[in-house]
Formats: structure tokens, sequence, C-alpha cells
């Protein structure tokens, strides 16, 4: 029984297809974060030539 256990690797392909997407979700998080800051930078640059006018 142990054995059978020990030698069952389904668990172990769904942890690392797990902590394959959690990295990839992180990935994902930082980019959004990276873009949104850029866009609210751009944003705020436009907004001050704007008012410079």
């Amino acid at each position: 029984m142990i054995g059978k256990f020990l030698g069952d690797e389904d668990g172990v392909t769904a942890v690392e297809y797990g902590v394959m997407i959690a990295f990839f979700i992180l990935a994902v998080i930082v980019a959004i974060n990276s873009l949104a800051q850029s866009l609210a930078d751009h944003f705020n640059d436009v907004g001050t030539r704007v008012d410079g006018m």
C-alpha cells in the first residue's frame, strides 16, 4: 500500500502544474502592474502638458 502510494506520480504532476500556474499568474500580475504604472505616468505627463498650454 505504501509502495503504491509512493509510486503514484499523479499528485506530483498536479502539484507541478499548480506551481507553474502560480508563477504564470504572478508574472501576469507583475506585467499588469508595470503596464498600469507606465500608463499612469504617461497620462500624468499628458495632463501636465495640457495644463501648461
